[in-house]
């Protein structure tokens, strides 16, 4: 009986790093994990939280065509009206950047270590090169 228990547990361990194996592998995928970053910005601002949702921008942010400092675009930046359905596609203008899609903005993010960063929103698809 004692080996059974032995077993039950080694393979309850090996099934929780699996899991989390693959989770990462999921999170990862820079499709999944910059629109992760654009609902996250979002839902920070949504809940008044504009200190966190600060450390998700780039040091300077374009906002139709404006560079503004963070802090600039966190006082200019309007919430969208409504939440809508996003698409996340590779950025054509600079290599490893991803943009988002909601309605009619473009919101790009750029890599920045293992998280991303909002550097540039505007009507068009990103103009970063």
């Amino acid at each position: 009986m004692k080996k059974n228990g032995k077993l039950w547990v080694l393979g309850m361990l090996g099934l929780g790093a699996a899991a989390a194996g693959t989770a990462l592998l999921y999170w990862k995928d820079p499709r999944r994990s910059s629109g992760q970053t654009f609902t996250l910005f979002h839902s920070l601002l949504i809940r008044k939280q504009d200190a966190t949702a600060r450390q998700l921008l780039a040091d300077a942010v374009t906002l139709d065509g404006r560079t503004l400092s963070g802090d600039e675009f966190m006082r200019a930046y309007p919430l969208p009206r409504k939440a809508s359905e996003i698409d996340s596609q590779p950025c054509p203008g600079a290599a490893g950047h991803w943009w988002i899609r909601m309605e009619s903005r473009a919101y790009c993010f750029a890599p920045h270590g293992s998280a991303w960063r909002l550097h540039w929103v505007g009507d068009q698809p990103c103009g970063c090169r």
